[in-house]
């Protein structure tokens, strides 16, 4: 059996889950997750994340405490020992692509975070079918959708800012995509397919409608309310993303599942060249082949 640990935002949570799924069908093992760390969180501290991933159609179970244990610390003390050890000493993050992974058998613990499509390219046709919303999720933003789908040429673009902003830890190993990166990729993006339908996505939209100088039509979608009246979840902007045409990403994984989801032929993204600062989270296969980069100075 393969236990997958999810951790971190949707974005992340796809990542890993897909490395999961990739594996067990690979090695026609069972596939279970461990949510265990978004248990009793302390929910007066910013950015708390939640299981994110449950609002689609995934297949897979949930692993017990038991099993969670089991695979976590099949040696006890010794195990959670040795994970400290491997993380901070030796920085065995499993950010980028390892091919080494993708070669294991038998009882499996997986963590980390696998952001790179080299994983589950394979598989992704079958893959994608679990990353569908569950029905009355996806019958919530039909409106949305269709505003979307009647648009000429939709062009989603994600700005991400949260605790790249707030967070000093997180601000320092993640660069910011400034003004001058969105500037340049709509400058890039309509010299290559000309007019365009503007969809605008981000954690801080505000600072969007204020700081960049958009288009008096633009759409922006978060913040926006479904047919139940509640404001729309993380899970439902990431779909109605992928039903864009065309994409401007964040350094962001979230916004990297919203372009990759789509899966129209011809489609552009454009992607920074710089994803973060630090160099013991290795981000040189994050970007998939085919995919336009602008390099931007770190801020």
């Amino acid at each position: 059996m393969i236990v997958v640990r999810l951790k971190g935002g949707l974005g992340n949570q796809l990542f890993q889950y897909a490395a999961g799924f990739a594996l067990a069908r690979k090695n026609g093992d069972q596939f279970k997750l461990d949510l265990s760390g978004f248990q009793n969180q302390d929910r007066s501290r910013p950015y708390v994340r939640d299981a994110d991933i449950l609002q689609f159609s995934i297949s897979s179970p949930i692993a017990s405490e038991e099993e969670v244990q089991r695979f976590r610390n099949p040696f006890g003390q010794v195990s959670r020992v040795l994970r400290v050890i491997m993380q901070k000493v030796f920085k065995k993050y499993y950010t980028d692509w390892h091919p080494e992974v993708m070669n294991r058998k038998g009882d499996i613990y997986l963590e980390g975070f696998f952001q790179c499509d080299k994983y589950f390219a394979e598989c992704f046709d079958e893959l994608s079918q679990e990353f569908l919303l569950q029905p009355n999720v996806n019958a919530d933003i039909e409106s949305i959708a269709h505003l979307i789908k009647s648009m000429p040429c939709p062009v989603s673009l994600h700005v991400r800012r949260g605790d790249y902003v707030s967070d000093p830890k997180i601000s320092a190993l993640h660069n910011i995509c400034g003004i001058d990166y969105y500037e340049t990729a709509l400058t890039r993006l309509k010299d290559q397919i000309g007019p365009y339908d503007l969809v605008v996505f981000s954690d801080d939209i505000e600072w969007v409608r204020h700081n960049l100088n958009l288009s008096q039509d633009t759409c922006y979608i978060s913040g926006q309310k479904g047919v139940g009246g509640s404001t729309i979840n993380t899970a439902q902007e990431l779909i109605l993303m992928s039903m864009c045409k065309h994409h401007i990403i964040a350094n962001s994984t979230f916004s990297w599942w919203g372009a990759y989801l789509n899966r129209t032929p011809g489609k552009i993204v454009i992607a920074p060249g710089l994803w973060n600062r630090s160099k013991d989270y290795s981000h040189e296969n994050i970007i998939p082949s085919g995919w336009q980069q602008i390099p931007i100075l770190s801020n």
